[in-house]
């Protein structure tokens, strides 16, 4: 990592945000893979890594059993992913912050040390990619896209994808074979999918 920064000088954001509307009302951070909670599959990569673990979404209450982390709300609604961002810088001290989504149980720590690699004073973001295909809900983004984000929350755009343009992005490429680690849940047929996988 150039410049000095460790992944304890970095927070981690799990975005826990959504409606769960395609899995029938049902919330999927708490559904069981492997024998562990959605989160808390995440948590145990993430924890032990960062500096400081924050939950961002979700309303008051939900996750209140979680121990070692602080849960933030969207400071502005109907805005997905991009507001969890938002909502991570707003309560994060720190420059950086590594945000993955809270439905990505097949998360490696070894994705993402080689993201948090990526981190320095000439890029913006830090997105892993496979060929034509890159994950920006498994990235480090630096505080300077604060402006970036209000500007496209403004303007009614809600793809996190859109961030990405027009800034300095460092891309790391990755093995075919970690490509399981971006397998999300939004699906009932979903979770059986992910359990083949382990």
């Amino acid at each position: 990592m150039s410049d000095g920064i460790s992944s304890k000088d970095i927070t981690a954001v799990i975005l826990a945000g959504g409606k769960s509307s395609r899995m029938n009302g049902v919330d999927k951070t708490v559904l069981e893979i492997g024998g562990r909670p959605l989160i808390m599959r995440v948590m145990d990569v993430v924890d032990p890594m960062f500096g400081e673990v924050l939950v961002a979404g979700g309303g008051p209450g939900r996750f209140e059993d979680l121990e070692g982390v602080r849960v933030v709300q969207d400071s502005v609604e109907g805005f997905g992913p991009l507001a969890g961002i938002r909502a991570g810088f707003q309560a994060a001290q720190t420059e950086w912050i590594f945000v993955v989504a809270a439905d990505m149980p097949l998360i490696d720590h070894k994705l993402v040390a080689a993201v948090i690699d990526g981190v320095g004073p000439d890029v913006s973001a830090v997105v892993p990619c496979l060929d034509d295909k890159y994950e920006p809900l498994h990235a480090a983004y630096r505080r300077d896209l604060v402006p970036r984000i209000d500007e496209l929350i403004a303007g009614n755009v809600r793809k996190v994808t859109r961030l990405l343009d027009e800034v300095s992005v460092r891309w790391v490429p990755i093995d075919p074979v970690n490509h399981k680690c971006f397998k999300n849940i939004n699906r009932p047929e979903d979770v059986s999918a992910v359990k083949k996988l382990l």
